[in-house]
């Protein structure tokens, strides 16, 4: 695997684990909490966050190619992370700030904790063992454990296969994305370019429009078999290294 895949897969890896299966779950569970649609932007926005500091400690710009990925006696790796992606001021795909998230008293310093746990999981991993090893552990979770996401190796062929289906709307069994794909395309979802390359560039690009819209006609109801990938195992990554991501007895967010 090239540098450049690897820190993406591992960007997910971390964006999964520290920010999506933490009390946010439960804040877009919530009888009015975040919109799946908003959801699926404010993933890209972590995932982004991660990507682009793991980035920097690479030491290059993209296509990261040929990146250097952080040697042993570089600056620590994941020490930063809880500093970025539990900032209280880090902006959002809507125009707030992420402290704006938490639904109640207590709910924003659950979060926190979560995150620096996590993180520090990792930090700890990272000074016994190196970098290297733990964007690995990393990158297999994304792999194993991660579905629809920006920067998996199948999102661009997703994509394409979305946007396949949008002038098709028999191609769905699914009579509520046809019907939606009759109706009129809301502003700034008619230019298929436009579109396409919004969601390959990430989520987070796109407005809370057309990320519904896209929602909506299908993007996440596609499955690998759809779009000519084999599909992904669950158990591809064994129990016993996925506790070395974890740390232990941490909150059971997942059970939805």
């Amino acid at each position: 695997m090239n540098s450049k895949k690897l820190i993406e897969l591992a960007s997910v890896g971390v964006a999964a684990l520290a920010w999506r299966e933490s009390p946010v779950e439960d804040w877009h569970a919530a009888q009015d909490g975040i919109a799946q649609a908003e959801m699926m932007r404010l993933n890209a926005a972590a995932t982004r966050t991660v990507r682009d500091h793991l980035r920097a400690e690479a030491g290059v710009d993209l296509p990261l190619e040929d990146a250097r990925l952080p040697s042993e006696d570089a600056a620590p790796v994941f020490a930063p992370l809880p500093r970025l992606l539990a900032d209280p001021q880090r902006s959002l795909p809507d125009g707030r700030v992420l402290r704006d998230l938490a639904p109640a008293p207590g709910a924003w310093e659950e979060f926190e904790g979560h995150v620096c746990a996590h993180c520090g999981r990792w930090a700890g991993l990272e000074t016994a063992y190196g970098p290297r090893p733990v964007l690995i552990l990393l990158a297999c979770h994304a792999v194993g454990r991660v579905r629809k996401w920006w920067l998996l190796p199948d999102w661009s062929a997703r994509v394409q296969e979305f946007l396949r289906r949008l002038d098709d709307p028999e191609a769905w069994d699914d009579r509520q994305v046809a019907h939606h794909l009759r109706q009129q395309p809301p502003p700034g979802t008619a230019d298929r370019y436009a579109l396409r390359q919004r969601l390959l560039d990430g989520p987070d690009r796109c407005t809370a429009v057309a990320a519904d819209y896209c929602l909506r006609a299908g993007l996440g109801l596609l499955a690998p078999s759809d779009y000519g990938w084999p599909g992904y195992s669950r158990h591809a990554m064994p129990a016993a290294c996925r506790t070395l991501v974890v740390p232990p007895n941490p909150p059971d967010v997942t059970r939805r």
